[in-house]
């Protein structure tokens, strides 16, 4: 499985973009519900930072949580 079929593939993910790779390690901006609070939002962020860690060791993974308003979209 690629790294974007993981992150659509991931619960609480609703847009992902922006995913680079650099030489301190990989930069993924995610989109989640904007109703989310800060600390649920935070736990997906750390739960795809575990599931692309899991599957490329080595790697660091790091992620910037956007809001995501499902109404404006």
């Amino acid at each position: 499985m690629t790294c974007r079929q993981t992150l659509a593939a991931m619960s609480g993910v609703a847009r992902f973009h922006d995913a680079r790779t650099r030489r301190m390690g990989d930069m993924i901006l995610l989109e989640v519900d904007a109703a989310l609070s800060l600390v649920e939002a935070h736990e997906i962020s750390t739960a795809v930072q575990r599931e692309l860690v899991g599957k490329a060791s080595g790697t660091d993974v790091m992620t910037h949580i956007d809001p995501f308003c499902w109404r404006f979209r």
